[in-house]
């Protein structure tokens, strides 16, 4: 929703595009693309209509396009400039800032800003105590950061994930009367802005909400200068070879857990699958659109479901040979991580064990957000519907994880290390 002033923008943003060193890069592009006083005026206006809201910023082309004597100013390189260099460094507050920046012919950055944290005020390195103690007794905490991922509000926007802004959306979402366990559960599983966090980050907050509601005494750091780590038992630091003990997990335990994500998404897939073909009248050609769609969106289930029926109708790999789409985000990945020569000499496989690692990745973890070791095993449910015998992911024993296999370029070749 559109605001009215610049005094409106949450106050990281605020701070961000004031910052001196962002200005200067004002200054520097008026003289790159030798803009005048009216051209310039142009792309104040411009900058400003984006961040209010009040453009989309896939328009920032149109909006310079306007200016005086347009055809004498190079404008795509112009607007690519400003995108990378101006709007880039609010990007976790922007909207399809990586659409606009793609179809202008550049390359999305690797690492994505985030917003900025309060600074800290001189506390104890653990606190005890409950939510509305602490944050009380500790102004600082309020801004500190309860995710590490920013909040996606329902009209596309992105917000700090302070403690104070997950506080308003929660008793906004789901009231304030009535607290109990379940209440927070499905706000953490299925309602608002919260669905895009990992397992750890929906746990913290649980932690944090239980506090907050129920008056539970928790253990609070922070870590990273800027994240709140809510804990209802702190783990005692013990000597590292107790550290190295307790991160070796048993192989029975991960194998049930293994099991259990997997028979869990392919219950969630068979409910959804019949609905997604009525939708497109068992169309399966449509089946590619919705996964592509779903991946901008980061609508996982959907995703997901649109992946399962492109397996059951025998069509997964003859739309990955066919479909440039997702050719396509592979290369970008490519190009990205391992180089220009690799992205060169790459066969444009994406059927193959490393083109499919990659896409895997690139769909589940990078476009969906999923934590990494439940993408992982997720794709490996996909390759074995698939009768693939290389799975894409392996066993970490020292964290516990199961991570996708790593990809190393050498001797102009990319191939599973």
């Amino acid at each position: 929703m559109p605001i009215a002033s610049i005094r409106d923008l949450p106050l990281d943003v605020r701070e961000e595009i004031s910052d001196e060193k962002y200005m200067a890069v004002d200054e520097e592009l008026y003289g790159q693309f030798q803009l005048n006083g009216a051209q310039i005026a142009v792309y104040g206006q411009a900058f400003v209509d984006i961040l209010l809201g009040q453009r989309k910023t896939t328009e920032l082309l149109e909006l310079l396009s306007r200016m005086p004597d347009a055809n004498r100013v190079d404008v795509r390189g112009l607007a690519l400039a400003m995108a990378l260099r101006r709007l880039w460094p609010v990007s976790y507050y922007l909207k399809d800032l990586e659409i606009l920046i793609r179809r202008l012919g550049g390359r999305v950055p690797e690492e994505k800003p985030q917003p900025r944290a309060a600074a800290a005020e001189e506390v104890a390195e653990v606190l005890f105590g409950t939510a509305r103690d602490i944050l009380q007794a500790y102004h600082a905490y309020t801004e500190y950061y309860l995710t590490k991922k920013p909040m996606r509000m329902t009209d596309g926007r992105l917000k700090a994930p302070t403690a104070t802004n997950w506080l308003q959306d929660y008793l906004h979402v789901m009231g304030a009367e009535g607290a109990n366990s379940l209440k927070r559960s499905q706000y953490i599983a299925k309602i608002g802005a919260a669905q895009r966090l990992n397992d750890a980050e929906k746990q913290n907050l649980l932690n944090f909400l239980a506090s907050y509601e129920d008056g539970v005494p928790m253990y609070w750091s922070v870590v990273e200068g800027q994240y709140l780590v809510i804990e209802f038992q702190r783990e005692s630091r013990g000597s590292e070879a107790d550290v190295a003990a307790k991160s070796t997990h048993t192989v029975a335990d991960l194998s049930d857990r293994y099991r259990a994500v997997q028979e869990e998404y392919a219950r969630l897939l068979d409910e959804k699958k019949s609905a997604l073909s009525l939708e497109v009248n068992d169309n399966v050609r449509k089946f590619a659109d919705i996964l592509w769609e779903s991946l901008g969106l980061e609508e996982t289930d959907r995703a997901l479901t649109a992946i399962a029926l492109l397996i059951d109708r025998h069509v997964w790999i003859d739309t990955l040979r066919s479909d440039q789409r997702f050719k396509g985000i592979v290369a970008r990945y490519i190009d990205v991580k391992y180089g220009v020569e690799a992205k060169t000499f790459w066969k444009g496989d994406i059927t193959g064990v490393v083109g499919l690692v990659l896409l895997w990745r690139i769909m589940l973890v990078d476009k969906l957000l999923m934590d990494e070791d439940r993408a992982a095993i997720i794709a490996d449910y996909f390759t074995k519907q698939l009768g693939e015998k290389t799975s894409p992911m392996y066993l970490d024993l020292a964290s516990g994880k199961f991570l996708f296999r790593d990809i190393a370029y050498k001797d102009r070749v990319l191939s599973i290390v």
